[in-house]
């Protein structure tokens, strides 16, 4: 389609709280001059430009309203600029990127375990004597990700840990006040 640059805006001529009258002007001046020219010095103009209102619309407390048949008042609608569009699109953005972070680090914390266990299963194996239960296991675990959250540690191996004992971990870690 054809780019319309306009330069004029366009303005509300307002006679006692109504629209009387739209008009294109080069600037407020004049358009408040035309008003005043055609209604008397009670009438004024109103930059319109970016709603859509209509000849016989209110005007109150700085909105406009079109009176419907049942004569409610409803408030005509802003119409943005393509910069306030832009600028609110970017606001969105970073609200939605603000939220994949947070489910981001949250998918993080619950993968503690798989994810951040730097030490192989040699120093696991080390530590658990004799055939190792689930429980010696998991306080295993539990000791390296406390050291690791303690220290700051990065445990950078990915040792799949079966759900059984990652949830066991988890409730060690828990039953220490340790979030994960």
């Amino acid at each position: 389609g054809m780019e319309i640059i306009m330069s004029n805006n366009i303005y509300a001529i307002i006679f006692e709280n109504v629209v009387k009258n739209i008009i294109v002007a080069d600037d407020y001046s004049l358009a408040d001059t035309l008003a005043k020219a055609s209604y008397g010095n009670d009438a004024f103009a109103v930059d319109s430009s970016r709603y859509a209102t209509a000849i016989g619309d209110l005007y109150e407390g700085g909105i406009f309203y079109h009176i419907l048949e049942d004569g409610t008042k409803m408030p005509v609608e802003y119409i943005p600029t393509e910069k306030e569009l832009i600028e609110n699109l970017n606001q969105k953005i970073v609200e939605i990127q603000n939220l994949l972070t947070d489910i981001y680090e949250l998918k993080l914390s619950m993968n503690y375990i798989l994810v951040l266990l730097k030490n192989t299963l040699t120093e696991i194996s080390d530590k658990l004597s004799g055939t190792p239960d689930m429980k010696s296991i998991a306080n295993v675990y539990a000791d390296l990700i406390e050291r690791s959250i303690k220290t700051g540690e990065i445990y950078k191996s990915i040792e799949e840990v079966p759900d059984l004992i990652r949830d066991s971990v988890r409730n060690i870690l828990i039953n220490r006040n340790i979030n994960v």
